[in-house]
């Protein structure tokens, strides 16, 4: 009996050992978890930080490319400054965001492909690239507090912000003088709902008379004025620099187009010509012409968005019928510094007519829904030009 009770205690005493053998292996497993969960943690506390620094260098960086924007088209020295000034006023790490000039550049941004390429030949910057950036180069990285343990002190941090820069968009734009005679403006979101927004806009004097009404504002240029003020509901101050819309760029357009689909007998010499009475269904597509005339009593229909490229003068008689009656698609564009521009319709014209170095005359009766861009601007008669808010330019982040 005593012999079963001696070996009785020593299984007792084996089974306690192994018991407190794997408690202290699980306190070992525990704290070894418990460390790394720790280490995570850190990690996740300083990759939190980090990114809390892009997200406010971002803020930065999109401050500084919307205000320097503003000035792209017109001064680039300017623009630098303005855009590192607004940078300045930004906080990131609780520092305030420091823009060398390098950091601010200029470049061509293609709507088209949505990127960078190399500037074409005759043209300018149309946006601005801002780097915003914490590094060690610079001496001002990321602290990372807790990954230290690891080795790692710091961390860079980088931002790049492109806005692209379009002429700012009125009812209408004469960049020498406008001239209206009984004529007005307004703005619309959709056909037949019509609001206060036709705002008029030029570099030198605005003439209004007869029964002219501008709902909206105009703006005349630096030190000038606008005579018959009392035909604007809304301001009619100076500008306070002048406006700038740079020569239309037709890409390949010359080569690379949709000209096949014009039958021969309206085209003499790259003109496209409809005479009385005659009627052409065009395809939608990009077109590239050395002049457009159509003769009053002609329509020439687009069946799809178009954007028609003028190297010479266009005279529109003639009913110029719009795809959906929507003026974002149908785009004539005049090209070069020869050439004018005659609208005598008695229909209704849905274009975004963009020519800032030719001249343009209005005296149909038929109304332009859209936006005029032209050298000069005289209208007669009692048409009306209302502006669709949907072809906005200004400052617009792309990147």
């Amino acid at each position: 009996m005593a012999r079963v009770n001696q070996i009785n205690g020593l299984r007792n005493t084996a089974t306690l050992r192994g018991r407190s053998r794997k408690a202290g292996v699980g306190i070992v497993w525990s704290i070894v978890v418990l460390v790394a969960l720790c280490a995570v943690a850190s990690l996740a506390v300083d990759l939190g930080r980090v990114q809390l620094v892009k997200n406010q260098l971002r803020t930065a960086a999109d401050a500084a490319a919307l205000a320097g924007g503003e000035y792209v088209l017109s001064d680039l020295s300017v623009a630098r400054s303005v855009a590192i000034a607004a940078a300045k006023g930004n906080l990131a790490d609780g520092k305030r965001v420091e823009l060398s000039a390098s950091d601010v550049t200029f470049v061509y941004w293609n709507e088209k492909t949505r990127r960078v390429e190399a500037l074409p030949s005759g043209r300018k910057h149309n946006a601005i690239k801002v780097v915003a950036q914490r590094t060690t180069a610079r001496g001002n990285p990321v602290e990372l507090p807790f990954a230290k343990l690891l080795g790692a002190d710091t961390c860079n941090a980088t931002v790049e912000v492109i806005a692209l820069a379009k002429p700012q968009k009125f009812a209408i734009v004469g960049l020498d003088f406008i001239k209206m005679s009984g004529n007005a403006s307004n703005g619309y979101k959709k056909k037949g709902e019509f609001d206060y927004n036709g705002s008029i806009a030029s570099n030198g004097d605005i003439t209004l008379g007869g029964s002219s009404n501008i709902q909206g504002d105009a703006f005349p240029g630096i030190g000038r004025r606008v005579i018959g003020a009392n035909h604007v509901s809304g301001s009619t101050t100076p500008l306070t620099k002048a406006l700038v819309y740079p020569q239309a760029d037709a890409g390949n357009a010359a080569t690379v187009n949709d000209n096949a689909n014009i039958p021969q007998t309206y085209m003499a010499s790259g003109i496209l010509k409809l005479g009385s009475q005659k009627s052409l269904p065009l395809a939608g597509g990009v077109y590239y012409l050395k002049g457009l005339d159509l003769s009053a009593g002609s329509e020439l229909k687009f069946t799809g968005p178009a954007t028609v490229y003028v190297a010479g003068s266009i005279k529109l008689a003639g009913h110029a019928v719009t795809y959906n009656d929507v003026p974002e698609n149908l785009k004539l564009v005049h090209l070069g510094t020869s050439g004018t521009i005659e609208i005598g319709s008695s229909s209704a014209l849905y274009a975004d007519i963009y020519a800032p170095a030719a001249p343009l005359t209005m005296n149909g009766t038929g109304d332009v829904y859209g936006a005029i861009v032209a050298k000069s601007i005289s209208m007669t008669g009692n048409s009306a030009v209302h502006y669709d808010l949907a072809l906005k330019g200004g400052v617009s982040l792309v990147k």
